[in-house]
């Protein structure tokens, strides 16, 4: 009998590891904004078609998004250089809230102020990071903020 569990627990072991795959980021269809003005409806968030991409939510009312905007930018714009797209999701406030902080971040973000994709995420806080790949699944993902573009890249390895 012992011998019998411990081959299941071996055999439910390794259906687990070679049948598990990586979480998918929700995908959704939401505004975009252009530095803060509404550009189109429908860019989808959580699709990549490039071997990585990120994804960062912030919302107007939290410190550390704020304290932290001008790195967000930053590292948008050398993620950019690199090929790697930064999608910045701004929600779950009143939409002039959401609008204006939108114009802080001088280019393209999107718009999330009833929070339905904060929700999709599963999301308890912010500011949160993730790493997608092009099926979606997330490589990595954080919570909470960074000092650094470098630091950022360092520590996540793109």
């Amino acid at each position: 009998m012992r011998d019998m569990l411990l081959l299941i627990f071996c055999v439910t072991v390794l259906a687990f590891i070679l049948f598990r795959s990586d979480p998918v980021l929700p995908t959704a269809k939401l505004p975009l904004y252009n530095d803060g003005v509404s550009a189109r409806y429908g860019q989808n968030v959580g699709a990549c078609d490039q071997e990585y991409c990120v994804v960062a939510y912030v919302a107007p009312w939290c410190g550390v998004c704020r304290q932290y905007t001008e790195e967000y930018v930053k590292l948008r714009d050398a993620l950019a250089i690199d090929g790697i797209d930064m999608k910045i999701v701004i929600g779950r406030d009143k939409p002039k809230a959401v609008e204006a902080y939108a114009r802080e971040f001088a280019g393209a973000s999107y718009n999330d102020a009833n929070g339905h994709y904060y929700r999709l995420l599963g999301l308890e806080a912010v500011p949160y990071f993730a790493v997608i790949n092009r099926d979606g699944e997330i490589v990595k993902e954080t919570f909470g903020s960074f000092r650094s573009v470098n630091e950022f890249r360092t520590d996540w390895e793109i």
